[in-house]
């Protein structure tokens, strides 16, 4: 019979608020992973890999018919965020803002962008302004990203 012994990898902060968190993040990882003893890691793109997995299956067996799996979950969590204020159409830039509406408990229930449109343009509207709706998903020409995207990040790094 083999059992599987589940170790979580905790993080070193619960959000990303940076580029550079990113990459602590995935020397983390990969210092984490290097640790088990049967897997090397040498790349972050490496660590990155297995964080979009969401675990770590070491090939090392203790004691017998124990296998080591690293729970990446957190960290596949951040990666998403990250990736979200990277990736994303409109809500991942710096001109995308919500307007929250006193009359639904001060919830963000309105968007705009801060390129030819204002707060006061939506006023009546429940949801996306026209601009927002049309680039919802793959963003204008004016977009401009909260975080660069993870493989630029990581051709400064590697």
């Amino acid at each position: 019979m083999v059992l599987h012994n589940y170790i979580p990898q905790v993080p070193p902060f619960k959000e990303m608020k940076s580029e550079k968190n990113l990459v602590l993040l995935l020397k983390n990882v990969r210092s984490d992973i290097n640790g088990l003893g049967s897997i090397k890691i040498n790349r972050l793109d490496q660590a990155l890999n297995y964080i979009e997995r969401g675990s770590c299956d070491s090939e090392r067996k203790m004691e017998g018919n124990v296998h080591l799996i690293v729970d990446l979950s957190k960290a596949q969590k951040l990666v998403r965020d990250y990736k979200f204020k990277s990736e994303g159409g409109c809500r991942s830039c710096t001109n995308h803002k919500l307007v929250k509406d006193p009359d639904f408990g001060g919830q963000e229930i309105r968007a705009y962008c801060k390129i030819g449109e204002s707060a006061a343009s939506i006023k009546d509207r429940i949801d996306y302004s026209p601009k927002i709706r049309k680039y919802f998903e793959i963003g204008c020409e004016d977009r401009k990203p909260i975080f660069r995207s993870i493989a630029e990040v990581l051709s400064e790094v590697e």
